[in-house]
């Protein structure tokens, strides 16, 4: 399940005539939003003065705007703790960086079932499915930045995206996306400047990474 298939399911939720699923629907999309702010907002409407005369769309549109202003806040204080020195940038830090990026890409688009969005609702990571007492909504984000076998972090621009999707995400959106191709014979990217070396060793099976050889 990702993070595009929760956004989606949550923005077709919001118009379920039960009011049950509509808050299911309303809870997915504020915990994606918390992951991939820009990818929720695709699914919605423009957030302008039209939009937010619709109750529920202003309700969801508050609770966005209360997590943003969550994120300048602990990257405001953040910065202050650094430049007081209470911080050392040589000591390691069991939180993940507020100012990261977290993005998800991923190549499969499989079938999936209305009890998913649930799962949010549990303390459980929506890629590994594993749960934990401590997937608070800081424990999620520490989860998904160091620790969740499902994601990685891109070794140029350090976003998060899916394992499964690292190759789209090199070719298509990472800052050096001009040093890589697609391999039409696997998938995979590769540097283009390797790229006919790449082809004599190419298993020919996709893997989704990528190859620096």
């Amino acid at each position: 399940m990702t993070c595009r298939v929760l956004a989606e399911l949550g923005a077709s939720g919001l118009h379920h005539p039960a009011e049950p699923v509509r808050k299911v629907a309303e809870r997915v999309l504020v915990q994606v939003y918390r992951v991939n702010p820009r990818l929720v907002r695709k699914q919605l409407p423009p957030d302008d003065d039209i939009t937010r005369r619709n109750l529920l769309y202003r309700h969801l549109m508050t609770e966005f705007d209360k997590i943003d202003l969550e994120r300048k806040q602990e990257v405001c204080d953040r910065g202050k703790l650094v430049r007081s020195g209470s911080i050392s940038s040589s000591q390691p830090s069991s939180r993940a960086p507020e100012a990261l990026h977290i993005s998800f890409y991923s190549c499969s688009r499989g079938t999936y079932v209305m009890t998913t969005p649930l799962v949010l609702v549990r303390r459980q990571c929506i890629f590994c499915l594993r749960t934990s007492d401590s997937f608070t909504e800081e424990g999620l984000n520490i989860h998904y930045w160091k620790y969740c076998p499902m994601l990685t972090r891109c070794i140029h621009c350090q976003e998060v995206v899916e394992v499964s999707g690292l190759a789209s995400h090199l070719v298509a959106d990472c800052d050096l996306r001009h040093v890589y191709s697609r391999c039409h014979n696997c998938g995979d990217a590769v540097e283009t400047d390797l790229s006919e070396r790449h082809l004599a060793l190419c298993p020919g099976k996709y893997s989704g990474a990528y190859a620096m050889l």
